[in-house]
């Protein structure tokens, strides 16, 4: 597979156990269609600084890339930027055949930082907290 933003080969890489490709050049990642919610289930923060590049799946030079960007899994289709995020505005690119995602590097780890905050901020105790303190009995 080759890189959507600069035609580099993917490296296979993985995060526990998650298999993603990862560019040498922009350190972009590609997660096929599913990956994403195995990744919401890891804790930890900074979960990019975890990825682990395979040996022997790094490779040369960069071809000249021209045009949209295209899927690297499928040989026809598109990435089409989506935002993916509400609080932020993260944008990334999902491929309109196979629903991979593309991210530029930085944009894995803004995600699962602010799902684990949504969690967080929406969760069933959080709200019992936050209405007890605002709603009052009525008599």
């Amino acid at each position: 597979m080759n890189c959507p933003r600069d035609g580099a080969a993917l490296a296979d890489a993985k995060i526990n156990e998650c298999r993603l490709g990862k560019c040498p050049a922009c350190h972009g990642l590609w997660l096929d269609s599913g990956v994403m919610e195995d990744l919401f289930k890891l804790p930890g923060a900074k979960v990019e600084s975890c990825v682990q590049v395979l040996p022997g799946t790094e490779d040369g030079a960069p071809p000249h890339m021209t045009g949209y960007m295209r899927c690297p899994r499928c040989i026809d289709g598109r990435l089409q930027g989506i935002t993916y995020t509400l609080a932020n505005s993260i944008r990334i690119y999902r491929c309109e055949n196979c629903l991979g995602l593309w991210m530029d590097e930085t944009e894995l780890d803004a995600i699962l930082r602010e799902e684990k905050w949504l969690k967080s901020a929406y969760s069933p105790d959080h709200l019992r907290q936050h209405l007890g303190r605002r709603v009052r009995p009525h008599a």
